[in-house]
């Protein structure tokens, strides 16, 4: 970081991992320049933090920082990482209305049905949700809501075991369905666009 900053100055140290703050912070101090942290999600801190300020892409995460140390609310910017999609607008989002009837299409998502989707890799961390996002899919399948659980995320260097339970998890709830109302699916994680238009709920 000491070259980068010889060759091309920095303005500030962003960090966005947890457990490397520490270095970042270090690495700031060290080059006298700015420094702010993201908690981008997952279960939270444990303990408390090094800086002073930090942005939250969830409220459940703020308050869990709350908890464990003596930052005040104003101390915690929170950035939403999750979307309505019904405030979005979908013409100036997304023009390109070939590529989500090929998405939707690809995917057999029928017309009409209630999309619920999750954008996040595979890794043990996050597997608790994705089991969780199908379950209430067949929950809701049950009772004659025509839907899909639709999950987005490449696999993880550590998330191959995961990856794996998650796939079976997912074959077990479709055969209970009769249908394919989950899947997971890593082909298309860089699109930008067309993953937030081709469902009703994205976390």
């Amino acid at each position: 970081m000491r070259r980068l900053h010889a060759e091309r100055p920095l303005d500030v140290v962003h960090s966005f991992e947890w457990r490397g703050v520490t270095e970042a912070l270090s690495a700031a101090k060290t080059l006298g320049v700015p420094f702010f942290q993201t908690i981008c999600g997952g279960a939270g801190p444990k303990e408390a933090p090094l800086c002073r300020s930090l942005v939250s892409l969830s409220h459940e995460v703020k308050r869990q920082v709350l908890n464990v140390s003596d930052l005040q609310e104003d101390d915690i910017a929170v950035v939403p990482a999750r979307l309505d999609i019904r405030g979005l607008e979908r013409g100036a989002a997304d023009p390109d209305r070939a590529a989500l009837a090929a998405f939707r299409a690809k995917y057999r998502l029928p017309e009409g049905s209630c999309v619920l989707m999750r954008i996040v890799r595979h890794a043990p961390e996050y597997e608790a949700s994705l089991v969780a996002g199908a379950d209430a899919a067949l929950t809701l399948y049950r009772t004659g809501v025509e839907v899909r659980f639709v999950h987005i995320g490449f696999v993880a260097p550590a998330g191959a075991e995961s990856y794996g339970r998650v796939k079976r998890h997912f074959a077990a709830v479709n055969a209970q369905a009769g249908a394919e109302i989950a899947l997971t699916v890593q082909d298309l994680f860089k699109e930008k666009h067309v993953r937030y238009l081709s469902n009703d709920v994205l976390e």
